[in-house]
Formats: structure tokens, sequence, C-alpha cells
């Protein structure tokens, strides 16, 4: 974990947590609810500043108001702070009870004090904004960089030779074009850049193919390649699929492991890079897949995820901003329906809780993300802002889908549950979220390491 990848994984929290705050905040004072303070990171505030009750402003600080308690707010007016510990904020409001220190005293301007359905807009108003934000984020990057199609699949360890340079070390050697790569140094591996890194890195290579022919050729390299190419091949992927990503088009449509893919709308493919260019061309339209599974074709009709062409953006179909807008909306709804699917077929049994991540693995994700240029950076944020927007709606006391139910419930039957029952429910829920943080936690760790 690099200090760069850190600083991601804090900015994208922190962001996803203020945007949900900011909802909050605005709702509230909209409401007429007195918000006490609006706070930027957690602990004592490097600086703050709120109007006075008498006119102008107070400013404070940690290195001049060390360990000095907060004002009494009986101006009504909110205190903004940036404050020391880096990472996300908070909104507190007069009679918030939550946070174990309101004094409810049934002042008007206490959140306690307001009908039911301020306080549930409230309430609502943290998870609507940050479905807001993937929408936002959605669409920009589909202006900006442009949609492709996606099915979730991903290509067999099966690499073929494409070309052999006259005159170089592999023609010396006697590869010929259509062999296949069996194993660099003992490993499989599907991407150029790996392969390259395995030549380049080690101070003797060892290559393993399979001429067209059956027969295996077994060379060592004893000298520093610096580049693939000055090996003297190019190289091309079969279209045989090797991952299946769960709940995306391409699994949903039937497709299995081991598939090889003949053709694609009737256009015949021979390579991975050929598949993948006409699937990429067709976002959210059906295409038919001619596929070869053992021994039989079979023709299966997937319709492409939209993705943003993050990586490759030269192939993107750039949207105008209305129809950029139309389809982060549609792109937001997709992936909050794919976390209620996930949900559910983890707890069926259909799906391991290995694909959960915890802390630890959203702070690897960021990282990676982030490596890989702003855009693939955005798109993870968006994707994580539509889940903290569904995970809080989840009907937990400790999230706002929690306090959410509480009102609908003092809204039909004109009462709130008792002290006693909300504290009941508000351990039940702190159970379980912090079962499932070590649950993932380790998940995440196990996959590390």
């Amino acid at each position: 974990m690099t200090p760069q990848g850190i600083l991601a994984f804090i900015v994208a929290l922190s962001t996803l947590v203020l945007v949900h705050e900011f909802g909050h905040f605005v709702v509230a004072k909209w409401a007429g609810i007195r918000v006490e303070s609006f706070s930027i990171f957690f602990g004592r505030p490097v600086f703050a500043v709120r109007k006075a009750e008498r006119g102008g402003w107070q400013f404070r600080s940690f290195a001049w108001r060390w360990g000095v308690p907060d004002e009494a707010f009986e101006g009504g007016e909110t205190e903004y702070a940036i404050r020391w510990i880096p990472f996300g904020g908070y909104v507190k409001m007069a009679g918030q009870e939550d946070l174990g220190e309101a004094e409810i005293t049934g002042q008007p301007w206490e959140f306690t004090s307001k009908p039911v359905s301020k306080r549930a807009a409230v309430i609502f108003a943290g998870p609507f904004m940050n479905f807001i934000l993937a929408v936002v984020m959605f669409t920009w990057l589909n202006m900006h960089y442009g949609i492709v199609g996606r099915i979730g699949i991903g290509p067999a360890p099966e690499m073929r030779v494409k070309t052999v340079e006259a005159g170089s070390r592999a023609d010396s050697l006697g590869v010929k074009p259509g062999a296949k790569w069996v194993s660099v140094n003992g490993q499989l591996l599907t991407t150029w850049e790996a392969l390259a890194k395995e030549l380049k890195d080690a101070e003797q290579v060892t290559i393993e193919l399979a001429s067209p022919s059956g027969r295996t050729l077994t060379v060592a390299v004893k000298h520093d390649l610096s580049d693939l190419y000055e090996f003297g091949v190019t190289w091309e992927t079969d279209a045989v699929v090797g991952t299946l990503i769960p709940l995306e088009p391409a699994g949903e449509a039937g497709v299995r492991l081991g598939d090889r893919i003949l053709s694609v709308d009737g256009e015949a493919v021979d390579s991975w890079t050929a598949m993948s260019a006409l699937v990429r061309r067709s976002p959210d339209r059906p295409v038919t897949l001619e596929v070869e599974r053992e021994g039989r074709r079979r023709f299966i009709e997937v319709t492409p995820s939209m993705e943003i062409a993050a990586e490759q953006p030269e192939d993107g179909v750039r949207l105008p901003p209305f129809s950029a807008l139309q389809t982060g909306i549609r792109q937001t709804w997709i992936v909050t329906v794919k976390i209620v699917r996930f949900i559910e077929r983890v707890i069926s049994g259909v799906l391991s809780p290995k694909y959960l991540a915890g802390p630890v693995g959203i702070l690897h994700m960021t990282e990676v993300a982030a490596q890989r240029g702003l855009a693939t950076y955005l798109v993870l944020v968006a994707t994580l802002s539509a889940n903290l927007g569904f995970i809080n709606l989840l009907p937990l006391l400790v999230l706002d889908g929690g306090h959410l139910a509480i009102l609908g419930f003092e809204g039909l039957t004109g009462k709130r549950p008792s002290a006693r029952q909300q504290g009941i429910m508000q351990h039940v829920g702190i159970v379980f979220l912090v079962g499932l943080m070590i649950m993932v936690t380790i998940i995440d760790l196990e996959r590390l390491f």
C-alpha cells in the first residue's frame, strides 16, 4: 500500500461521507432544524467559524482552544469546521438523539419537534445525495470518455503467437506462427504486460510453447530483454472464456467457462481482441454470440452493459448532455440492482462471501483505480457512492434505513418505540455490522496474503 493509494482511499471515502452529510444538512436547514455543526473530518477543529449571536463572526482552532468544550449554540447559527482526523465528516443537529449528547427540550427548532414527514426527509436526504453523486459522476464520464459494451468475461490462458519476425531470436529458435504459449518461467500469463514484465525482470527466462503440430518447444533466454518485441514475436489470446464475473450479462445469459466464442452477430472472430472489439461497440444493444462448447455450437443472446471507456477512450461513444444524464441514471440504477441481487445470492448461498470487500479491499481497489487514471478512479467512486446510498437504506437502526423504519412505525401508529426497544434494535444493528466488518476484513486479508 503506497502513500498515494492511502490518499486516494481517504479522498474517495471522505467525498462519499461529506456528500451524504451535506444531504442531511441542506434538508435540515430547509425543515427549520437547528444544525449545530457541519464538520469536515473528525476530532478537534483545526479551523472553525460561525456567525455570532450578536453579529460578526467567531473563529476558533485547536491551536488555542485545545481541550476547551464546544460553546453552547444559543444563537442558532451553524459552526463550519475542518477537523484534524482526515476521514469523513458529520452533521450535528439540535435534539438528534442518536449522537447520545443531545438535550431534548421540546424547542421548535429541534429535530424531534418536527413532524414525521420532515424528519424522514432529513434522514433520506443522505443516501439520496449518494445516488445523486453517482449519477453526476457517470454523466460527466459518459460525456467526456464515452461508453462501451461489456459482458463480464475474461480470457483463458491460451495465448498464441501471431507473427514471428524473420531473423529474430524467436525465428532462430524455430518458433512459428500459431504456436501456443504454455508457460513463461512456469507461469500461465494472459496479458502482454505480464509477459513482457516476466521477460524483462528475470535474468533467465524459460519459455515453453506448443507448436501447431503438437510438439513442445522449450527455450531458455539468458539475457535481459528490455521489450518483448526484441524476442521477435507478437501474440494474441484465443476467444476462450476463462473468467465469468458474477451478475454480469454473459454469465446471466448462459455463457460458461471454457466456451470458445466463434462469432459476434454473425461476424467471425479468431482472437479475444477481435471479439472484445465487437462487443465494445454494442453498449446496451443485444448481440448474438456463437460459442463452441463440448464440440457443439450454441447461440446465446447477450446485452452488453454500458461501461465507461476509461482505459480505451478512443473506442468510447461520447454522449450529448441529455443522453449522458439518462444513461447516468440507468447506470446508477443498474449498480443498485446488482447490489440487491448480490446480497440476495450471498444470503441464499449461490455466491460465496469471498466476493465481499471491506475497508482493506476497498483501499486496495482505490489504489489500483487511481493508478489506472482519473476515469477508472471516478468510476469506482461513483459505484461506491451508489453502494453507500443503498447500504444506508437497510433497516438497521445504526443506519439511516433503521431510522426511516422507526419513523414509518411512528407515522402509522402515532407513537415511537420505547427507549428500551430502540436500544435493543440498535445493539442488534451494531453486532450485525461489527460481525460483518470482521468477516469482510478477514476475507480481504486472505485475498491479499
